[in-house]
């Protein structure tokens, strides 16, 4: 079971430390959310800490794969790392196609819908990265190496280039590659969720 604990101060630091004392944990073992409440009329404003525990926020992915388990047929199994404010999950199985789906989009959906159970159970907004065995590590990696290529030829041909359709993430992927370059610029163009990124040659 997933608990969720508030904490409000007009100062962020009390609010905080009076959290790490009364869970008597380190903030190594718990995920934060902090937003700050104005004050009406004449009362200051006061700071609002929402909490979890990440080995219960563990034991409800858990939990969740176990259910998407008795769908597929396949025992999945959760890999859970806590870097930042980010969640990696890397998942493996015996049959990992069917959890990836067809240019990833079950994973995606997957993604999608674990990051609104996680939001539903903490009312935090909760950032997830779902994986399977280095899928998704695997294509970054070959994006990154396809758009230099490209990269190269509008350097060479100072002819502008449209990509393929891509989700957020990896338009952002190339904007930041392209953003290396003084002669390029890129811009993501289209309407979701058929975005997709054009890589433009300026004359300098």
């Amino acid at each position: 079971m997933l608990n969720k604990y508030v904490y409000e101060d007009k100062n962020f630091d009390r609010a905080y430390q009076k959290c790490l004392n009364d869970l008597n944990l380190s903030e190594e073992n718990i995920i934060i959310e902090s937003e700050t409440q104005k004050g009406k009329m004449l009362k200051a404003d006061k700071v609002l800490i929402k909490a979890v525990k990440k080995d219960e926020l563990e034991e409800s992915i858990n939990s969740f794969f176990k259910e998407i388990s008795k769908y597929i047929g396949d025992t999945i199994t959760c890999n859970i790392t806590f870097a930042s404010e980010n969640i990696k999950v890397v998942l493996s199985a015996s049959n990992p196609s069917a959890i990836i789906g067809k240019n990833g989009k079950m994973l995606n959906s997957l993604q999608i819908i674990l990051k609104r159970y996680l939001e539903i159970l903490t009312d935090m907004n909760i950032k997830v990265n779902l994986d399977i065995e280095k899928y998704k590590e695997r294509k970054i990696e070959q994006l990154e190496k396809d758009i230099r290529n490209i990269i190269k030829e509008v350097m060479k041909t100072k002819v502008d280039v449209k990509l393929d359709e891509m989700n957020s993430y990896e338009r952002r992927i190339v904007h930041n590659i392209v953003s290396e370059y003084d002669n390029l610029s890129s811009e993501s163009e289209g309407v979701a969720p058929h975005r997709y990124v054009v890589i433009k040659y300026i004359e300098r």
